[in-house]
C-alpha cells in the first residue's frame, strides 16, 4: 500500500503529463517503472476515445475459461496501477489513496468531466480545466504520485516519454501564454 507522500508542509506530491492518443502508454509505465516508481503509484485517466478504452469497452466479460488472451492480459495490466479512469466506461481503483480521492473525499468545483476527475487529485483548476481540455479527445493522463525528491524526475520521465505537457502537482505547468487565451 502506497504512503502518501508530501512535501514539508503536508501538499500532495506528483508529476503527470498529457499525452496525445499516439503514445504508447505501456512504454510510458514501463519506463517509469525501470526508473522505480512503482504501478500502485500510477493512475490513469483516459478519454473515452483513447485507443485503450475502445478495447476496454470493447471486452466481453465471460467466463474466465472462454475469455481471450488479449482481454484478460489488458485486464490484468489495468488492475496493476493504483487507479484507472475512463469516463463512461469504467473505474478500476487499487489504491487506498486514489480511492480516497477520487470517491472517499471528492473535491467540490465547477469542472465536470475529465477536469473534475484531476481537481480530486488536487490538481489546481485552472490547470484541471485545461488538461481535462487537451485529453477530453483521445488523449491520456498519467499520475505519478511521488516523494519530494523524485517529482521533478518523474515529470522529466514524462516529458521524454512523449508527454504534450508534464508538471509537477503544485508547479505550472510551462506552456506557452496562448494557451490560456480563449
Amino acid at each position: 500500500m502506497n504512503s502518501r507522500p508530501s512535501d514539508a508542509e503536508g501538499t500532495q506530491v506528483a508529476a503527470c503529463g498529457v499525452y496525445s492518443s499516439k503514445v504508447e502508454l505501456q512504454h510510458v509505465i514501463e519506463t517509469l517503472n525501470q526508473a522505480g516508481f512503482s504501478n500502485e503509484d500510477i493512475l490513469l485517466l483516459l478519454a473515452p476515445a483513447h485507443p485503450l478504452a475502445g478495447l476496454v469497452r470493447d471486452l466481453k466479460l465471460v467466463a474466465p475459461e472462454t475469455s481471450d488472451a488479449a482481454s484478460s492480459g489488458l485486464i490484468n495490466w489495468l488492475l496493476r496501477f493504483g487507479a484507472v479512469v475512463i469516463p463512461q466506461v469504467g473505474l478500476f481503483i487499487r489504491s487506498r489513496d486514489f480511492l480516497h480521492k477520487l470517491l472517499v473525499e471528492p473535491i467540490t468545483s465547477s469542472c465536470s468531466g475529465n477536469a473534475a476527475a484531476l481537481v480530486n487529485l488536487r490538481i489546481p483548476e485552472r490547470d484541471a480545466q485545461r488538461f481535462g481540455g487537451l485529453i477530453s479527445d483521445t488523449g491520456g493522463f498519467v499520475y505519478v504520485s511521488c516523494e519530494p525528491t523524485q517529482s521533478r524526475w518523474a515529470r522529466e520521465i514524462l516529458s521524454n516519454t512523449g508527454a504534450e505537457e508534464a508538471c509537477c502537482l503544485h508547479e505550472s505547468p510551462q506552456v506557452p501564454d496562448h494557451a490560456y487565451a480563449k
